[in-house]
């Protein structure tokens, strides 16, 4: 593939010029008459970045994506709520008008998966304005299960050089284990973390668990709060990590040197993040995963490595999370929460069957809810699955639930594909990442609902998948 050039012409610059004017209005609008024209600066600021050069947003979006969770609890603010939503939107402007003005970045061949992506996509969106259910829910659920799904369209045309689906999977790593870093602080800070702002203070308090040990240590009340870093709660913290684990373990094929070392201490971070936030199904997902993983990594000469110093790795990392967590990790392995757990899914799988024996197209988008919340007097339509797949039975029938399997199976045969395809050991490894944590996180289905909607884990999975659409361009062969 000959390189992309970047050179600009008189129409691409009239191009930037009209839509920077349109951001100096919306910023504004957004800021005139109220005492937030820092922020509508900074979105200015933000907005001509992302025009100029929308391959930094892509980067920016992601690393929002791990730290979103804190700045929503520090600042308590509805605007910080959309700032990946805006993000997003300005990734894909500024994208769009890169294609409009620059036919040599625009993808060249057939797009594999397109068509299940679309009937996926197409459905959620259609399904979001149903009659049965209000448009405010209908709206919030498209938006979990299928806004991000866009980031699929994004990958396709943003990789499309060497080197830079490594480089991308590089980012996604050191963002996660910034989180997975923040999470243990957070854990080894205790009550001194719920100073810094009045929504840690009530999350924290949310998150907790019970460790007979810690109530044996000086100082302790035996309540451990669960960590989350700086994502939105310990399940987004033990999803992400679940991911970043892997894709780390991946890399080792193709690190030398210093990187084997640094992704080597990536790992450890993480898993103790994993451990400390005590998501049992980001556990099952990344044990899962890891398997999933070897069987790639033997069935390749180049990558049998992995194999060897991941063992290596999480024989380590893993008795230091049980010795670190005092406790709580087997406590939320084998207390009374687990079959507490148990008896909700069950319960949940109940009301999900008969639902739709009355309604086989679904309740609606939005009609479940997190945190085991089955029904209530205010809003009976409301139910918490805590599991993928009933979640999208309950919410869009059987027919929706056909559409997420068939593009899971799609997605996670196109990665197999180009895994094996792959010339350079770099790709192949990242393939091979990728895989293995979309195995992990349909396994974390069975006991979460955000397994492929929680940030950066719905980020990061939706726009490395886009790599599959043309994975020649990946590698320069287009």
């Amino acid at each position: 593939m000959q390189q992309v050039s970047e050179r600009w012409t008189p129409s691409s610059i009239a191009v930037i010029v009209l839509m920077s004017v349109l951001a100096a209005a919306m910023a504004i609008g957004a800021g005139y008459g109220s005492t937030n024209a820092v922020g509508a600066l900074m979105f200015l600021s933000v907005a001509i970045w992302f025009v100029l050069s929308w391959r930094f947003g892509v980067g920016a979006l992601l690393v929002i994506s791990c730290v979103d969770g804190f700045i929503k609890l520090v600042h308590a603010s509805t605007a910080t709520y959309i700032l990946k939503d805006v993000t997003l939107a300005l990734v894909l402007i500024g994208m769009v008008a890169a294609l409009a003005v620059r036919p040599e970045l625009r993808p060249r061949g057939t797009w594999k998966g397109l068509w299940v992506w679309g009937c996926f996509f197409g459905f959620l969106a259609l399904q979001a304005v149903s009659p049965s259910t209000s448009l405010h829910q209908g709206l919030a659920g498209f938006r979990a299960h299928a806004l991000f799904s866009l980031l699929f369209v994004v990958g396709v045309v943003y990789f499309d050089a060497p080197g830079r689906l490594t480089k991308m999977a590089n980012l996604i790593i050191g963002a996660i284990t910034f989180a997975a870093l923040i999470g243990i602080v957070q854990y080894a800070m205790g009550d001194a973390w719920l100073t810094i702002a009045g929504g840690i203070a009530v999350a924290s308090r949310h998150y907790v668990t019970y460790s007979p040990l810690a109530a044996l240590l000086p100082g302790q009340s035996g309540l451990v709060y669960r960590a989350y870093g700086t994502l939105v709660d310990p399940e987004a913290l033990g999803l992400a990590c679940a991911l970043g684990v892997l894709y780390a373990s991946a890399a080792l094929a193709r690190a030398r040197g210093l990187a084997g070392l640094w992704l080597s201490g990536a790992i450890t971070i993480m898993m103790l993040g994993l451990v400390l936030a005590g998501a049992r199904s980001a556990m099952l997902g990344a044990a899962v995963g890891m398997v999933a993983l070897l069987v790639f990594a033997f069935m390749h000469p180049s990558m049998r490595r992995i194999a060897w110093l991941t063992v290596a790795i999480c024989a380590l990392a893993l008795p230091l999370g049980i010795k670190v967590s005092n406790g709580a990790l087997q406590d939320r392995l084998s207390s009374d929460a687990t079959s507490y757990a148990a008896a909700t899914r069950d319960r949940s799988a109940n009301l999900v069957l008969q639902a739709v024996v009355h309604k086989p197209l679904g309740i609606g988008l939005g009609a479940t809810g997190a945190g085991g919340k089955f029904r209530t007097d205010a809003d009976p339509n409301r139910v918490g699955v805590d599991d993928l797949y009933l979640a999208y039975l309950y919410e869009t029938g059987p027919l929706g639930l056909g559409f997420l399997i068939a593009l899971q199976l799609g997605i996670l045969t196109l990665t197999y594909r180009a895994m094996r395809a792959a010339k350079s050991i770099e790709t192949r490894a990242t393939y091979a990442g990728m895989a293995a944590a979309q195995v992990g996180l349909l396994t974390a289905g069975f006991m979460t609902q955000g397994a492929f909607d929680y940030a950066p884990v719905a980020q990061a999975f939706w726009l490395m998948s886009g790599a599959i659409a043309l994975p020649a361009r990946v590698e320069g062969q287009a």
